[in-house]
């Protein structure tokens, strides 16, 4: 059952089983139209999902091999909207393996939008995703827009750690900006050529956020800041600490 609020106005899927070349495959081919989500708004996406036994397994049990596809036309959410087009694709592919037994899946994850493209490799299961990821964005302004905030320049990011568990996020976050706004002009102006950034995101149970040991080093910042110190925040809060500003 889909959480509150949530649509989905109509599922078309057809699926077959047969031999492939002395393993048992699985192909599930469909879309999925009018699907609204936690906020999010999904007109129409294909999909196709195949799952392979092992040779000379019990039929779909075990380390499976598997490969999936989503493509949408648009996505929509109350800040605005990213639409695919032939140049600029809303497409996620994955590969890897899904552990039957542990609920586990080693998987390789390439999702393209606005013109940029994120890619995941690691380990996903319901209670844990580790891995590392790269986002590269050539311009950020086409999906300016989606966001919400009037945004310019490239990124390429790598990004480390635990995305998600039961003891919150710890990710390690090395990003290359050139020219980036943020649509803030005193940021804008901080981040004018070439900027790395570096830092350390942590979030513990309560859903608070920790940013440590970051730097932001480029050749237009103005004052160095030196290191500094952190505190006790609520719920939804940040603290900031061991954090450096620096003039190249």
């Amino acid at each position: 059952m889909l959480p509150e609020p949530s649509e989905l106005r109509r599922v078309s899927l057809r699926g077959t089983v047969a031999p492939s070349n002395g393993v048992v495959r699985a192909d599930l081919v469909g879309n999925v139209a009018g699907l609204q989500l936690a906020g999010v708004s999904v007109p129409a996406t294909g999909l196709s999902l195949a799952i392979e036994t092992v040779s000379g397994g019990t039929p779909f049990s075990g380390k499976l091999p598997f490969a999936a596809r989503l493509e949408a036309d648009a996505v929509r959410t109350a800040s605005g909207e990213l639409v695919a087009t032939a140049e600029r694709p809303l497409l996620a592919t994955a590969s890897g393996t899904i552990d039957t037994k542990t609920f586990t899946a080693e998987a390789d994850i390439d999702i393209r939008a606005g013109g940029g493209q994120v890619e995941f490799k690691g380990t996903l299961s319901p209670n844990v995703v580790n891995g590392s990821a790269n986002a590269a964005f050539a311009s950020l302004a086409p999906i300016s827009g989606f966001i919400g905030r009037d945004l310019s320049g490239a990124v390429n990011a790598d990004v480390e750690g635990r995305f998600f568990g039961a003891n919150g996020t710890d990710l390690q976050v090395s990003a290359s900006l050139t020219d980036f706004d943020p649509g803030e002009e005193t940021a804008a102006r901080l981040m004018n050529g070439a900027t790395t950034v570096t830092a350390r995101l942590t979030t513990d149970r309560a859903g608070s956020l920790t940013i440590s040991d970051s730097t932001v080093s480029g050749n237009a910042t103005t004052s160095p800041v030196g290191t500094g110190g952190g505190g006790i925040f609520n719920k939804g809060s940040l603290m900031i600490e061991r954090s450096t500003l620096s003039n190249n």
